[in-house]
């Protein structure tokens, strides 16, 4: 049986807003493991009239669910409760996401900073691919480091396509995407070995 008594993490009220049951439903049941009051839905068009705003301290929102449609979501809950806390989830780290922003563990002293994504080729009508994409970070001490793309769910096999991993020594970081595999890319992430609590996640990288 789960121990609701942990103390690892406060006890909040999270709504989840996500597309496919199969991956809100175990993101549900660790953090109600971890004692937050958690409640989930993927009618996420419908929440608003489901779900009071009042009623949580923060509203996550998974990747699947972007741009104009996040946003009307962001503004049906706003006119509930105009302080409302949201924060734009990723299904494998939306639990240590959604716990570092309810005051959970996060990092003290990161392997890494300044993470970010620059394209690095040609552009334009006769090019058939996106340009290749340069991750780049500063390494400040060493680590394991592995960055991951996450293809769109629709798009064909395989659905992680694994960029780098091993270890990596103090100072500059860099691994290339090539463009013919951004084409159904959908999430970027990049976590370290030697602490889960540190990842960092870039959305809609195609």
């Amino acid at each position: 049986m789960p121990d609701t008594n942990t103390t690892d993490a406060p006890r909040n009220r999270v709504l989840i807003l996500g597309r496919l049951q199969s991956i809100l439903d175990p993101i549900l049941r660790e953090l109600r493991e971890r004692g937050l009051a958690a409640e989930g839905t993927t009618a996420a068009d419908r929440a608003p009239e489901r779900y009071d705003a009042n009623d949580f301290d923060l509203i996550s929102i998974g990747g699947g669910i972007f741009g104009e449609p996040a946003e009307r979501l962001k503004a049906a809950f706003r006119r509930q409760n105009p302080d409302i806390r949201f924060l734009d989830a990723f299904g494998p780290v939306a639990v240590r996401q959604i716990l570092a922003e309810l005051g959970g563990p996060r990092p003290s002293d990161p392997h890494l900073a300044d993470v970010r994504v620059e394209e690095d080729g040609p552009t334009g009508l006769d090019v058939p691919y996106p340009p290749d994409a340069l991750v780049r970070a500063t390494v400040r001490r060493p680590a394991t480091v592995t960055v991951e793309v996450y293809r769109a769910i629709d798009a064909p096999p395989p659905p992680i396509d694994l960029i780098a991993s091993g270890p990596v020594a103090p100072g500059p970081f860099v691994a290339r995407i090539p463009g013919h595999r951004r084409v159904h890319a959908f999430m970027l992430l990049v976590t370290m070995a030697e602490d889960p609590d540190e990842f960092y996640v870039l959305r809609h990288i195609n």
